[in-house]
């Protein structure tokens, strides 16, 4: 099978995200530059927010691809577990744990529609 661009593999993973794991409201993504917080060493490399009802999730696109699409699966998995009982208590506990374990494994397993057999390139 030919090699995928990185465009094309991050647009695909996005589009599988909102097929087989979709949170309970709409989600947008996007990359952009992430500035610094003014009281912080350096800016974050993705975040997840709750904007008018809507999911926002904002990964750092000066990461390399699979930085991002790690990034992704991490705040996909806020996005999932965002009124979950543990939210007020704690950003990354048991319950985002096991969403970003299925959502990480079930991706690798995905692995672009090809299989877990077969390599991406």
């Amino acid at each position: 099978m030919a090699r995928l661009k990185n465009s094309t593999r991050y647009r695909m993973m996005l589009s599988w995200l909102k097929r087989k794991w979709p949170p309970s409201r709409p989600v947008s993504v996007r990359c952009l530059e992430i500035p610094k917080h003014p009281y912080e060493e350096s800016a974050d490399l993705a975040n997840c927010e709750l904007v008018r009802g809507k999911f926002l999730i904002q990964i750092e696109k000066r990461q390399c691809l699979e930085l991002r699409m790690e990034a992704l699966i991490h705040e996909w998995a806020h996005a999932m577990t965002w009124f979950g009982a543990e939210k007020l208590a704690v950003d990354h506990g048991a319950e985002w744990g096991i969403s970003y374990a299925k959502v990480y494994r079930s991706f690798l397993e995905w692995n672009f529609g090809r299989g877990v057999d077969e390599e991406v390139r």
